[in-house]
């Protein structure tokens, strides 16, 4: 499940469903080893739009956030 392409996308979309309160730190290390909600979000994805770009869109966010952390543009 690791090795998936849309995996690292379940990963982002479990983070911020905890940022965002709806879930619990438990529900997001459950959710990470669980081959049902990885199936359920990769359907979601497929299947639905704009929630797949909702989140490609907050996944990118989040790398080009990673990528200039700790860089001092003053």
């Amino acid at each position: 499940m690791k090795n998936e392409r849309l995996y690292p996308m379940f990963v982002s979309y479990l983070s911020d469903r905890l940022n965002e309160g709806k879930i619990s730190a438990g529900a997001v290390a459950l959710s990470k080893i669980s081959r049902a909600a990885f199936e359920e979000f990769k359907n979601k994805v497929e299947k639905n739009e704009q929630f797949e770009g909702k989140q490609i869109g907050s996944f990118r966010n989040k790398k080009i956030d990673d990528l200039f952390y700790g860089f001092d543009f003053d």
